[in-house]
């Protein structure tokens, strides 16, 4: 039983892969060509070296993914076997909601809303929240 739960978990981190490829890879690549968006990546960073936002999936059972933002550059990667992060924001989320809602305040809200996104911690660390809601949301 423990194998086959570790396959489907290897197979369901799969996904990652494809909204790597198909959405996110692009979407950082293009707030870190604007220089408005640099600066605000800049000004959350506070002279800090990083910002991490972790991502669960809440659709079913995979590893979480990390993105780490830095003045120069992202990292994305997926923390497998419980690697413990020390993360600025967490959200939990829809496979459908990471991909079609992240980027557009509206469809953010409703899918908010609906409890298709969670952000535990929200108010705990209220600016990390504030800034990314910042770097994601604000019009290209």
């Amino acid at each position: 039983m423990g194998r086959m739960s570790e396959q489907v978990r290897l197979n369901n981190n799969q996904f990652w892969e494809s909204a790597r490829r198909l959405h996110l890879d692009g979407l950082l690549e293009s707030i870190y060509a604007k220089p408005r968006r640099r600066r605000l990546i800049r000004k959350w960073l506070d002279k800090g070296r990083c910002k991490r936002v972790l991502i669960r999936q809440m659709d079913f059972d995979s590893d979480p993914l990390l993105i780490e933002f830095r003045e120069e550059g992202f990292e994305l990667r997926v923390l497998e076997d419980d690697e413990p992060a020390a993360v600025e924001v967490e959200m939990i989320a829809a496979h459908a909601a990471i991909i079609a809602y992240s980027t557009d305040p509206l469809p953010f809200i409703f899918s908010w809303l609906r409890r298709e996104i969670r952000m535990p911690r929200l108010f705990n660390h209220a600016r990390d929240h504030w800034f990314v809601f910042r770097v994601f949301l604000l019009k290209r």
